[in-house]
């Protein structure tokens, strides 16, 4: 029988920072009569994304993340566009493609999933040159993720603090989308554009969106007042967000999104933006796009 070769990539602060623990969980359940297996501890910040690409130059068959959004990101941005698929561990906060997949929390019905071995090719994204597999966008969530990293300190109660004060803060912005189908300028609350259905923890902010149609899921949200907020956190749990009478959405193959009140101030213009849960400055101009079937991933 042919031996298949997998690398196991765990963030060593992933899941309450038990690494060692993990690593031990998955030497004695994965199949060693399937694989030919190795762990490797990430010790910086893009070492993650080392191991992946080495892995995948190497040909390896599977590589396994084990850590949160951002882990999963930096490894299938290197796993893009080659024959080594991702396997997925999910130990972070929002875990938005692990979800979208129905990937199981217990990390011994993961790992039974891991030996079976199915394999499926998902569509990948990116946004002004970075990869992304969930969701990118701009508005208030992505100003809440900025300030959140800037915060210093983790966790529920920071993220709360954090969203509550970018709440009185924020002032909607003006917008401008393009895409292959259409051309308006809106005034937003926030824009989202998803690949996968979630920003994770199972919000569904693009709740129709599939891994394999080769399609961008937009959905927008108006301004609203404390009264018609209310219902919105049900609706994304429950993925009837689109249920709303502040929400559109729509489909396309790519999108430009252009902050039109920002344009004047010409190149130097900046606006927060996010992807996989990740917050990064960008210019007045996002161009979103995606690459059909880019990416093996092992699915239940």
């Amino acid at each position: 029988m042919h031996m298949k070769k997998l690398v196991c990539i765990i963030n060593p602060i992933a899941g309450k920072g038990n690494g060692r623990t993990l690593a031990d969980i998955i030497s004695k359940n994965l199949d060693s009569t399937v694989y030919d297996f190795s762990i490797r501890f990430t010790e910086y910040a893009g070492h993650a994304g080392q191991i992946a690409a080495e892995a995948a130059a190497q040909g390896v068959d599977v590589v396994i993340a084990v850590g949160g959004d951002g882990t999963v990101n930096e490894v299938a941005s290197k796993l893009s566009g080659t024959n080594t698929a991702l396997a997925i561990i999910p130990r972070g906060s929002g875990n938005g493609l692990a979800n979208h997949l129905g990937l199981p929390k217990k990390i011994r019905e993961n790992l039974a999933l891991i030996n079976k071995g199915t394999v499926a090719c998902i569509d990948t994204a990116c946004v002004n040159d970075h990869p992304f597999f969930c969701t990118c966008g701009v508005g208030y969530d992505a100003k809440v993720a900025m300030d959140y990293a800037k915060a210093g300190t983790r966790g529920l109660i920071t993220y709360v603090r954090k969203t509550l004060e970018a709440w009185h803060s924020y002032t909607p912005g003006t917008y401008r989308i393009t895409t292959d189908s259409a051309d308006f300028e809106i005034k937003a609350f926030l824009i989202t554009i998803g690949n996968a259905n979630q920003w994770g923890n199972n919000y569904h902010i693009t709740p129709r969106a599939s891994l394999q149609d080769g399609l961008l899921d937009i959905t927008i949200i108006h301004p609203f007042n404390l009264l018609q907020a209310i219902p919105i956190p049900i609706q994304l749990l429950d993925s009837h967000i689109y249920h709303n009478s502040k929400v559109d959405a729509l489909r396309a193959g790519s999108v430009r999104i252009e902050r039109i009140d920002r344009l004047t101030e010409g190149p130097a213009a900046q606006q927060e933006a996010h992807f996989d849960g990740e917050a990064f400055m960008a210019g007045p101009v996002l161009d979103i796009s995606i690459t059909p079937a880019n990416l093996n991933v092992i699915v239940p």
